[in-house]
């Protein structure tokens, strides 16, 4: 019996393919003219972006790009085809439940590598069944929804049918919620006395009126995690971040305003803050750029006097005798633990069925 040959597909935002204005403005236009993303009608939208957001924003973000970028590239698309690998060689090193082979790729809903390009890659392979799976484990209208409309998109384009099998959302998954788990605590957390800012990417609240479950999935997965480690709920919150500036109304609470009242309350009855951002699969921008400048100088301030808020983000990263601490928990990136979490997804959804 010939056995198909499967393929695995990682998704992602992506990144500009540079920290230049010209690059950020090119991958801004393409991620903010998404149907999912946008406030408005794409035609009012395209003139109001192009003419006012753009011409000062790129030259912004491309400054905060490159304070992260790495000497590979893009933090996050250089963790996402880190880890790519990781879970080839997991399929390379076990034969035993597809011994005709997976071949595992990554692919951006805006930018380079593309999920085109990525797709090609698989039917050049000759792969036959694929496992799709946004890494985003908590799915979102603008994001999940976003990258596997893409994906379909880009098949139907291509004229091509593999037997695809799409994985929606996987904040629930054990192996993920270990894996969160086990950073929090290979951090130095200490469940007697410390406390946890669970940190996720905001959505328009009007995505959430509309139906989008995002909210849920993402209260469950803190409440998973907090479990596992046995953190009472007084000693752990959850708040949102990264909201776009535009008219709309984004979920909340806001981390930067959160962080201020968990430093109070350290301070109070003593343990640090560990801040963790579970829906973001890799440390990109809105971590490695918003947790220092953004999120670091809100718990400053909320330790004591106004000025402590102008002190060096990087102080809370050092060891304070009497004042607690904010520590970044850093996301799975391309560590061993994600590729464990990935590779089970992807069998799970390749055996389906």
């Amino acid at each position: 019996m010939i056995q198909e040959k499967k393929g695995v597909l990682l998704v992602n935002t992506g990144s500009p393919a540079a920290p230049t204005p010209q690059a950020v403005g090119v991958y801004l236009s393409e991620f903010l003219m998404d149907g999912a993303v946008r406030p408005l009608p794409a035609l009012p939208w395209w003139l109001i972006l192009h003419a006012c957001i753009l011409p000062c924003r790129k030259k912004t973000s491309a400054a905060k790009y490159r304070e992260v970028w790495l000497e590979k590239g893009s933090p996050l698309v250089v963790y996402a085809q880190s880890l790519s690998r990781g879970v080839q060689r997991m399929f390379d090193d076990d034969r035993a439940v597809f011994p005709e082979g997976c071949r595992v790729v990554c692919g951006m809903s805006y930018g380079d590598p593309s999920i085109r390009d990525a797709l090609e890659r698989l039917r050049q392979e000759g792969c036959q069944r694929l496992a799709v799976i946004p890494l985003y484990p908590q799915s979102a209208h603008s994001t999940t929804g976003s990258a596997l409309r893409r994906v379909r998109s880009c098949l139907k384009e291509m004229g091509w049918s593999p037997d695809a099998r799409e994985v929606e959302s996987y904040g629930s998954y054990q192996v993920y919620v270990d894996a969160i788990a086990s950073s929090v605590a290979a951090a130095g957390f200490n469940v007697a006395k410390d406390r946890v800012a669970f940190s996720f990417h905001s959505i328009p609240l009007t995505d959430v009126e509309a139906g989008d479950a995002y909210s849920s999935q993402v209260e469950a997965t803190c409440e998973d995690v907090a479990r596992l480690l046995g953190i009472p709920r007084e000693r752990w919150s959850l708040s949102y971040q990264s909201p776009f500036e535009d008219n709309r109304t984004w979920l909340g609470p806001f981390t930067t305003s959160r962080l201020g009242e968990l430093a109070r309350e350290a301070r109070q009855d003593g343990g640090d803050v560990y801040c963790i951002c579970p829906g973001f699969a890799f440390d990109c921008l809105e971590t490695l750029y918003d947790v220092p400048h953004e999120l670091a100088p809100a718990f400053l301030a909320g330790l004591s006097d106004a000025d402590r808020a102008d002190a060096e983000s990087a102080q809370l990263f050092e060891a304070r005798a009497l004042l607690p601490r904010l520590v970044y928990v850093p996301c799975l990136n391309d560590s061993h633990a994600h590729a464990r979490v990935v590779h089970g997804l992807a069998c799970q959804a390749l055996l389906a069925g």
